[in-house]
C-alpha cells in the first residue's frame, strides 16, 4: 500500500508517530489475513475467541490506511502550494509513479512467474486487470490489491481537484478555504448514498462490491485530505485543539472500530454502508490525535517505525507469501502446525517486505529524487 509518502510542511516532525500508526494498520491487515490458517481445537476457548475477533475485524486496517494515505499524499500538494504558491501536477504524478509502480510491477512480475510455475500460466485478462489497476472492477490475480487500485484512482483525481480550486483564487494564501471542506463532504455524502442505494437493490452477498470499488470507498481517502488541509492551512487552531483532546480522540476513534471485531461485516449491511463512514471518522480522530503525540525515542519505537515505512512492500507481498511462499516451504519441510505457521507467515511477510523495500523501493526512490526532486 502506498503509505510511504512523506509530507512536507508542519506535520513533518511527526513522521515517526505516523510510521508507527502505519505499522499498527499493517498489523491489523496481517491478522485479518490469518484466515487460511485453521485454529487448533485443543487450545483454550479464550484464545480461539481472540483469534476469531482479530480475523473478523482486522480489515479496518485498510480503512486506516485510506485516511492516512489521503492525509499524507494531499499534504505533499498542500506543502508545495504553501512554499511556492502553485501546484505542479506533472511533477506530482511523476513522483507518485516512481513510488508506486516499480515495487508494484516487481511484485506482479514475480508472482505471475511463480503462479505459472506452481499452477500453470495465469489467464492474461487477470494479469492485465492487475497491470492497469482496475482489479477492483474486473477480476484480477490477487484479492488484496483492490485497495491499491482505489488509491491509484484517488491519486489521479485528487490533484486535479486541488489545482482547480487553486486556480479559482490564484496567489491566495488559502485558495481552498470553504470550497475544499464542502467538496470533501460532498464526496463522502455521495459515497454513502451510493452504498446505501446499492445495498437496497442488490442481495446481501454483493457486499464485496461495496467494499472494493472506488466509487464506494474513495470517501476514506478524501477524509484524510480534510485532515491534511486543516493541519497545513489552519494549524494555529487545529493543532492546539487536537493536542488538548489527543488522547480522547485516539481512544474514541479506536473504540469506534471495535464493532468490526465483534460483528461479521458480511452479515450486517450497516458495516458496508454507514460503517465505512464511521470508520473514516474514526480514522480521522485517531490521526488527529496521533499528530499531537510524541513517542519516546527507543529501539522498539524505531523498529516499529521502520516496519511502518516498509508497509507498502509488506502489504504487496504478504498474500503472495501466504499462497505461494508458505506452500513451497511445506512441500520441503512438511505441513506446519498452527503456531509455526503463524510465525512463518508474520516473519516472512515482514522480512520479505523489508527486503523488497531495500531492493526495489529505496533504489528507485533515489532515482526519483535525482530526476524529480521534491
Amino acid at each position: 500500500m502506498s503509505l510511504a509518502a512523506t509530507p512536507a510542511g508542519p506535520p513533518r516532525r511527526r513522521l515517526v508517530e505516523l510510521d508507527v500508526l502505519r505499522a499498527a494498520a499493517m498489523g491489523l491487515v496481517l491478522v485479518n489475513h490469518l484466515y487460511p490458517m485453521p485454529f487448533p481445537a485443543s487450545w483454550p476457548g479464550w484464545s480461539h475467541d481472540l483469534f476469531d475477533a482479530g480475523v473478523r475485524g482486522g480489515w479496518v486496517g485498510v480503512d486506516l490506511f485510506f485516511v492516512l494515505s489521503g492525509y499524507l499524499v494531499s499534504g505533499l500538494l498542500f506543502a508545495e502550494y504553501r512554499a511556492r504558491g502553485t501546484l505542479t501536477v506533472k511533477r506530482f504524478y511523476a513522483r507518485r509513479a516512481w513510488k508506486i509502480y516499480p515495487a508494484y510491477y516487481a511484485m506482479l512480475a514475480v508472482t505471475v512467474v511463480g503462479l505459472g510455475l506452481a499452477y500453470g500460466k495465469p489467464p492474461a485478462d487477470l494479469v492485465l486487470s492487475e497491470a492497469l489497476f482496475v482489479q477492483n472492477y474486473w477480476p484480477g490475480l490477487w484479492l488484496h490489491t483492490w485497495s491499491l487500485a482505489a488509491e491509484e484512482h484517488f491519486y489521479l483525481v485528487m490533484p486535479l481537484m486541488l489545482v482547480a480550486f487553486a486556480r479559482r483564487r490564484p496567489a491566495a494564501a488559502d485558495p481552498f478555504a470553504g470550497v475544499l471542506p464542502l467538496a470533501v463532504l460532498a464526496v463522502c455524502a455521495t459515497c454513502l448514498a451510493l452504498r446505501v442505494g446499492h445495498a437496497g437493490v442488490f442481495p446481501p452477498e454483493a457486499f464485496t462490491t461495496r467494499m472494493t470499488r472506488t466509487h464506494f470507498r474513495i470517501d476514506g481517502l478524501f477524509a484524510g485530505v480534510l485532515v491534511g488541509y486543516l493541519a497545513h492551512f489552519h494549524a494555529e487552531r487545529f493543532a492546539p485543539l487536537a493536542r488538548r483532546w489527543r488522547w480522547p480522540l485516539i481512544a474514541g476513534g479506536s473504540a469506534a472500530l471495535v464493532p468490526a471485531f465483534v460483528f461479521l461485516h458480511s452479515e450486517h449491511v450497516w458495516f458496508t454502508t454507514v460503517g465505512f463512514t464511521a470508520n473514516s471518522l474514526a480514522g480521522c480522530a485517531i490521526l488527529a490525535g496521533v499528530l499531537q503525540v510524541r513517542l519516546p525515542v527507543n529501539r522498539v519505537v524505531a523498529a516499529t517505525a521502520t516496519l511502518g515505512r516498509c508497509s507498502y512492500a509488506i502489504y504487496l507481498w504478504h498474500i503472495p507469501w501466504v499462497l505461494l511462499g508458505i506452500p513451497q516451504l511445506e512441500r520441503v519441510f512438511g505441513p506446519l502446525d498452527f503456531a509455526p505457521r503463524v510465525v512463518v507467515y508474520v516473519a516472512g511477510s515482514l522480512g520479505l517486505g523489508v527486503l523488497m523495500t531495500k531492493l526495489v523501493e529505496v533504489p528507485t526512490l533515489r532515482l526519483r529524487e535525482r530526476w524529480f526532486p521534491a
